[in-house]
């Protein structure tokens, strides 16, 4: 599965619910913890990111908080 299908089956997966457990994630993505296709947090960041508030991380906490820091980052650009 490409980059493109996996993105579809995200934004499919999200569109049915809320929230998504991690062991679903990986079963219809078809990868594993290890290789979750993302080469560095960065790249990580901007895919959650892209789904802004239809997405929330749960766990693992340190990537929550991440994606928090970015969205607050974000925000100031807005209140200047």
């Amino acid at each position: 599965m490409d980059r493109t299908e996996r993105f579809y089956k995200i934004d499919k997966l999200l569109k049915q619910r809320k929230s998504v457990s991690l062991r679903r994630f990986i079963d219809e993505l078809e990868v594993s913890k290890s290789t979750m296709p993302c080469s560095h947090d960065t790249e990580l960041l901007m895919d959650i990111m892209r789904y802004g508030p239809e997405v929330e991380v749960l766990k693992p906490e340190s990537l929550r908080e991440k994606v928090r820091e970015r969205l607050e980052l974000t925000l100031k650009n807005y209140k200047k």
